[in-house]
């Protein structure tokens, strides 16, 4: 029966990463993710506001839909529950966007400017 030791491999000196090649790899990526966030930035000023389902909706057409959705609670309970995000502490988190453009919609309708 033979029994062999197992140690731990010692790092050649080709394994070690120098501090400075480190350091340019972290400046790398960093630059990269600027450049990515900035070009995904334009694409999305390019493609504009898609509020429903991925399709542009005329700003009229969109008013059109909530004058009809906000007297119904059913509709407007699953407008909320489609876009709200539930947390396992209880909390209930709905985008930011669709209580604005609500609040901005509610305005309009309720100054008469339809």
């Amino acid at each position: 029966m033979v029994i062999e030791t197992v140690t731990a491999k010692q790092p050649k000196g080709d394994d070690v990463i120098p501090k400075d090649t480190a350091d340019k790899w972290e400046r790398l990526t960093k630059l990269a993710s600027e450049r990515l966030f900035g070009k995904r930035k334009k694409i999305m000023a390019a493609v504009g506001s898609r509020p429903y389902q991925g399709l542009p909706v005329s700003e009229a057409e969109l008013l059109s839909r909530y004058s009809q959705v906000r007297h119904d609670p059913a509709a407007l309970l699953e407008i909320l529950q489609e876009n709200a995000k539930f947390k396992p502490d209880g909390r209930v988190l709905v985008p930011k966007a669709l209580i604005e453009s609500m609040k901005k919609m509610e305005k309009k309708i309720r100054e008469g400017t339809l």
